[in-house]
């Protein structure tokens, strides 16, 4: 699985987002006050939890 992440705030600290996009996925949360960091975090764990969550194929 390949994802992609990415979170800003603006201003910072601020309202924020995050978004994560895979081949076949395109989520996104919004927050009312945040910084850039936890936006980038929040992306990045969504992606961990999608990869714990996806069936791997048995070679």
């Amino acid at each position: 699985m390949t994802a992609h992440s990415d979170g800003s705030a603006n201003p910072n600290p601020g309202r924020g987002g995050a978004a994560l996009v895979t081949s076949t996925l395109a989520l996104g949360w919004p927050a009312a006050h945040a910084t850039n960091n936890e936006m980038e975090l929040l992306a990045a764990l969504g992606a961990l939890r999608l990869a714990a969550a996806t069936p791997r194929c048995a070679s």
